[in-house]
């Protein structure tokens, strides 16, 4: 899978900063600026989203809760913020 940087423009590192974390409104903007940067081939997001379909898809697949998302950031951000490891991933 292709790696993408992004800086962020200057107005949307303010935001993030003053938000106190990466909110998903930021997300959106970055993933907007990669894809302005980037052209990908139709056929490889083709795949790549049909994989992740038949995954999702797929009786074993997991599902995760909003507050088992919440919780998981939470304790992510917490390290973070401490400096420490991330927490092993129970899910």
């Amino acid at each position: 899978m292709p790696t993408i940087t992004v800086e962020l423009p200057d107005d949307l590192a303010k935001r993030v900063d003053e938000a106190g974390l990466l909110n998903s409104s930021a997300i959106a903007e970055l993933i907007a600026l990669a894809m302005e940067r980037l052209e990908p081939d139709p056929r490889y997001l083709e795949q790549e989203v049909g994989a992740s379909l038949l995954q999702a898809d797929s009786p074993g697949a997991h599902w995760f809760t909003q507050a088992e998302v919440m919780a998981e950031w939470a304790s992510e951000r917490a390290a973070i913020l401490a400096g420490k490891p991330l927490p092993a991933n129970n899910g």
